[in-house]
């Protein structure tokens, strides 16, 4: 059975996957591993490109 504490762990997984707050974390140890040469961006750099390939451009049918 479950403890209180695990439960509690896996819930916050879940809702930072959720919510992309794992987001920054994941791509910095993805560069390190499949691209040790390039430059870690700052937290701010991430977010700020997130954002542009998100929602830059037109993103309707007609």
């Amino acid at each position: 059975m479950l403890n209180h504490a695990h439960l509690w762990r896996r819930v916050m997984d879940f809702l930072q996957g959720a919510t992309g707050e794992g987001a920054y974390e994941r791509y910095c140890a993805h560069l390190q591993t499949a691209h040790p040469d390039h430059p870690i961006p700052s937290r701010a750099d991430f977010f700020r490109q997130d954002q542009h390939e998100r929602w830059d451009g037109v993103r309707r049918c007609c």
